[in-house]
């Protein structure tokens, strides 16, 4: 069966395999939401709601890149590193606040007043990044959305070597 999956990931071309990354990313938010938040009531916290907003950028630059225009597909691969980049930094950032909890900003030094704590508020979540709130085989939540994020990269970096 293994031999089989692997047989048919390896026949898809670069639009298959973008879909595949935009429905890997579509399955992980909807868990995120469905799973982790309503079910589990484990509320997210800012850097969490970040990965989301991520993956969200990834979902819709893989519907922009499937567009029959050249300009799409270049906006496309833009929206998709930058999604994907957006989303290994928070990961990685959060990774880091979970091992090292002294440090205890999420996103950024607070700010009094101005335009930033508008944006901040928006990315306000109830719990603190540096709580481990739930482990699945040993790993954190943000362990694993990390694991996510490079194998998301794996397959656009390996769908860009196939045929269009």
């Amino acid at each position: 069966m293994f031999k089989e999956l692997l047989r048919l990931f390896c026949s898809l071309d670069r639009r298959g395999l973008l879909l595949l990354i935009g429905a890997l990313a579509l399955a992980s938010n909807l868990v995120a939401y469905f799973g982790m938040q309503l079910l589990m009531g484990l509320e997210p916290c800012p850097l969490c709601i970040l990965d989301r907003v991520a993956l969200f950028i990834v979902i819709g630059a893989v519907a922009i890149y499937l567009l029959p225009f050249a300009l799409a597909r270049a906006a496309g691969l833009v929206l998709l590193f930058s999604g994907l980049a957006l989303g290994l930094a928070s990961t990685i950032r959060h990774v880091w606040l979970e091992y090292n909890p002294e440090s205890a900003s999420c996103l950024f030094p607070s700010q009094e007043g101005g335009a930033l704590s508008y944006v901040l508020d928006a990315f306000a979540g109830t719990t603190d990044c540096t709580e481990v709130a739930y482990r699945l085989l040993g790993f954190s939540l943000s362990e694993m959305t990390l694991a996510l994020f490079v194998i998301l990269l794996g397959l656009l970096l390996f769908a860009l070597t196939r045929r269009a």
